[in-house]
Parts: structure tokens; sequence; C-alpha cells
């Protein structure tokens, strides 16, 4: 059950992906644990897990609630929280890179 849920409107024209997922992002620091999202009669709705992990469901347009949550979850800063420690560190520390003419 969500304990710190926010809302967001957009009005006027449908809102980007990049506004949309920003917008998400914004309300995720806010402590946010369920996003709801709507502009008109679409709508998304974000839930996050007791593991930290985001699932959405329902449109607007053509953004999904699935893409937005795969976005929050991949996002770098959730790496770092999780103990992954920096991604481009561990890339550079584990991977060879060969470069053959």
């Amino acid at each position: 059950m969500p304990t710190n849920a926010q809302n967001h409107n957009f009005t006027g024209r449908k809102p980007s992906k990049a506004q949309v997922l920003n917008k998400a992002k914004q309300l995720e620091k806010l402590g946010a644990d369920f996003i709801a999202l709507a502009w008109g009669e679409n709508w998304i709705d974000l839930t996050q897990d007791t593991n930290g992990n985001w699932s959405g469901i329902g449109w607007i347009k053509d953004i999904g609630g699935d893409w937005v949550a795969r976005e929050l979850n991949h996002c770098p800063r959730k790496a770092l929280a999780q103990g992954f420690g920096d991604p481009v560190a561990f890339l550079r520390d584990h991977l060879v890179v060969v470069h053959i003419k």
C-alpha cells in the first residue's frame, strides 16, 4: 500500500515522453511510491514495490506506463542506491575494449 502518493495533471497540449518522464522523476525525488499522471481522460499509474522497483499501467496517448516504469528502473541513480556503485566505473573495471583495425 502506497505511503506517499503524488498526482500530476498535465494541461494543454499532449505532454511529450520527456515531459512525462521528467515529471515522474521529480515526483520520485519527493519520495513518492505511487505516482498518478493524467492528461484529460488519459492516465498513467506508477507503483514502487518494497525493493524500489517501479511498475506502470495506463497510457497518455502513445506513452505507456510500462515504458515510464522501465525508464525509472534503469536510472543510474538507482544503481548507486542499490549498491552497484558507479555504472561507468564498473564497466571500465570489468571490461576490456579491443580495437581491431
